[in-house]
C-alpha cells in the first residue's frame, strides 16, 4: 500500500475514508496539513486563558458511585467522582429516549468505564454551583486514566478540528497522532533556508508539525503558528512577486489611443469636475491602457469618493478603440442602478 495513503492508518477503511474526502483530505501528507480550528486547554488547574474562558472544567477524579435514572423522555446517568483535591463532583450524561429502538444498553460502556475507584478524565461544562451538593458537571468527553490514548485528549493543550458528520473529535486526533508517527513527517521538506530559520528563530517544518497539531505549550504552539504563518506569507509573496514581473515582461498585442469622441461629451455633460484624485487616478490608468504591457491595478477609496466614475472613464476609453468592458457589482439592486445611470 502506498505510504502516503489514508488506509495506511489503522482503522482509517473505505467509508473513512469517504469522509476524510468531504474534508479534502485524500493523502497523509493532506491529513497533516490540516490544521485545528481551535484548541481548549486541558490541563489541570490551569487559570482562565485564550484557550480556556472558566467555563471549560477539566478534572481527573476516582469513581465513588454510580447509578442511572429513567425519565419520560431521557436516560440520565449519574457518577459522583472525587478529584485529587478531594471535591466531590457529579457528573451527568443525557440520552434520548427512543421507544422500541433500543436493543442494547445505551451506558453500557459508561457503565464499564465507571467502575467503582476507577480514575477518569472528565471534560465538561459546570450545571451549577451549590456547596451544599457540590459541583456538578454535564460531561462533554471523558477518559479513562488506564487508556493510553488518553494522554491525546486530556491534561494537554488539546487541538479541536473542523470535521464532517461521521467523524468525532477523538478519532480525529487519534489518526492524527499516528500519522504524525509515519516516516512522512521526518520527510517534510524544508523551503526556508538554515539562515532564514536562524534569523528569524523559527521552528524546522517537521517540529513546526508537531507543535500545531499538538504542542506542550503555549509557547511551543505560538512558535509553531509563527512557523506556519511566516512561511504561508512568504510563498504568497513570492507568487505576487513573480506575477508582477511576468506582468512587466508579457505583451498584450495592443495598446488603447485616446480619442475623445466619448471621453469628452461624457465629461462635458457629466454636471460636476472631476476631483483631483479623480484626475490624478485616470490619468495613471489611461497611461497604463496606453502601454502594450498589460494592467494590474488596485483602485482604492471611501464610499462616495468616486471609484465609480473612474472605471466608467477606462470603459469608454475602451469603448472608444473598439474593445469591450465589464463592469461587476456586488448585488443585483446595485447592477441595474449602474446600468441605468450609464
Amino acid at each position: 500500500m502506498n505510504k502516503n495513503s489514508l488506509q495506511s492508518l489503522k482503522g482509517l477503511g473505505p467509508a473513512k475514508a469517504k469522509l476524510f474526502e468531504k474534508l479534502e483530505i485524500s493523502t497523509l501528507t493532506d491529513l497533516l496539513h490540516y490544521y485545528p480550528r481551535t484548541y481548549q486547554d486541558r490541563r489541570l488547574g490551569q487559570p482562565p486563558n485564550d484557550y480556556n474562558s472558566g467555563q471549560l472544567t477539566v478534572f481527573k477524579g476516582r469513581v465513588l458511585n454510580c447509578r442511572e435514572i429513567p425519565a419520560r423522555s431521557v436516560l440520565i446517568f449519574k457518577a459522583l467522582l472525587e478529584d485529587e483535591k478531594g471535591r466531590q463532583i457529579e457528573c451527568t450524561w443525557f440520552k434520548k429516549r427512543m421507544f422500541g429502538r433500543f436493543r442494547f444498553d445505551p451506558f453500557y460502556q459508561l457503565k464499564k468505564d465507571f467502575k467503582i475507584n476507577a480514575e477518569v478524565w472528565v471534560i465538561g461544562r459546570p450545571e451549577n454551583r451549590n456547596n451544599f451538593f457540590g459541583d456538578k458537571i454535564n460531561v462533554d468527553e471523558y477518559y479513562p486514566v488506564s487508556d493510553p490514548q488518553t494522554a491525546l485528549h486530556a491534561g494537554r493543550i488539546t487541538p479541536v478540528y473542523s470535521l464532517t458528520e461521521g467523524l468525532t473529535n477523538k478519532q480525529f486526533r487519534q489518526f492524527m497522532h499516528e500519522a504524525l508517527q509515519t516516516e512522512l513527517l521526518e520527510k517534510e521538506p524544508e523551503i526556508l533556508p538554515p539562515s532564514l530559520l536562524a534569523k528569524r528563530s523559527l521552528l524546522g517544518s517537521a517540529q513546526a508539525l508537531k507543535g500545531i497539531h499538538f504542542p506542550g505549550s503555549l509557547t511551543e504552539l505560538d512558535a509553531a503558528r509563527a512557523r506556519l504563518a511566516y512561511e504561508e506569507f512568504l510563498l504568497l509573496a513570492t507568487a505576487w512577486g513573480i506575477k508582477r514581473t511576468q506582468t512587466k515582461i508579457l505583451e498584450k498585442g495592443y495598446a488603447y489611443t485616446i480619442h475623445r469622441t466619448l471621453l469628452t461629451p461624457f465629461r462635458q455633460n457629466l454636471g460636476f469636475d472631476f476631483t483631483n484624485s479623480q484626475k490624478h487616478v485616470i490619468n495613471e490608468i489611461f497611461r497604463d491602457l496606453q502601454s502594450p504591457r498589460p494592467m494590474n491595478r488596485l483602485l482604492q477609496g471611501d464610499v462616495g469618493s468616486g471609484k465609480t466614475v473612474v472605471a466608467l472613464s477606462a470603459m469608454l476609453l475602451a469603448a472608444e478603440n473598439g474593445y469591450q468592458s465589464a463592469l461587476m457589482a456586488p448585488t443585483e439592486i446595485l447592477a441595474e442602478q449602474h446600468f441605468l445611470t450609464f
